[in-house]
């Protein structure tokens, strides 16, 4: 054993280090349990290891292989949300979910800007209130987005799908709500785009990767359903 014993801070930031040892992490991996495989990799970062010490790790590691093991037995579906909050309160102990936030209020005295390139630069709100004074539709605004997507594409590479006939028909339906009386809130009417992170029917959700340029979940996924239902 060394005079100075490594800390395990020192051991990671050494490992990390020492590009040869991933061959030796590799095997080990891989099952390879021979001792020498973690003497040979702390010789090549300048760390000594007792045999205690090699034992030790050989165990975490069987236990570490069973757990993975454990984990990818359990084949959880497409659709199922991934899990972003921790509750351990049982539910009878849970509060009351909250009040719905309270939408904030459309203006009613925006004016129409003079050139079309203007109410790229507008926010919801001002949008909102211009669909609402009849002064702009929905599916003018959506022709104003999809023509400034097709300009500006080439250079910028913004879209890897553009639904367009989607949007315009999704477009025509918000402004027939509209005259109708029938008001989603803030956001009917507004065109808007997504990343291909996000499934949606009709559209392949290829991540931005070109091994998955061709991958389709016919599904929709929840936060754009819940824009889709905004308007």
């Amino acid at each position: 054993m060394s005079a100075t014993r490594p800390s395990r801070r020192s051991f990671l930031l050494a490992a990390g280090a020492a590009p040869l040892a991933a061959p030796l992490a590799a095997r080990r991996l891989a099952g390879i349990d021979d001792p020498e495989d973690m003497a040979a990799f702390g010789r090549l970062i300048g760390l000594e290891f007792t045999a205690q010490e090699t034992a030790q790790a050989g165990n975490n590691l069987a236990g570490y292989r069973r757990n993975y093991a454990a984990l990818r037995a359990n084949r959880a579906a497409f659709e199922l949300a991934p899990s972003t909050a921790f509750n351990p309160y049982p539910l009878s102990a849970r509060a009351a979910a909250p009040a719905p936030p309270v939408p904030p209020k459309i203006p009613d005295d925006v004016e129409l800007p003079a050139a079309d390139a203007d109410l790229a630069f507008m926010s919801v709100l001002e949008l909102a209130s211009l669909l609402r004074q009849k002064k702009l539709t929905s599916r003018r605004l959506t022709e104003l987005a999809l023509a400034r997507l097709q300009r500006f594409d080439e250079a910028l590479l913004c879209v890897v799908n553009a639904l367009s006939e989607q949007a315009l028909s999704r477009a025509d339906q918000m402004d027939a709500e509209l005259a109708a009386g029938k008001d989603r809130g803030p956001l009917h009417g507004i065109p808007y785009g997504a990343k291909d992170l996000f499934a949606w029917p009709g559209a392949p959700t290829t991540f931005g990767a070109a091994p998955f340029q061709e991958q389709r979940w016919e599904v929709r996924a929840t936060c754009l359903q819940r824009l889709h239902d905004a308007g």
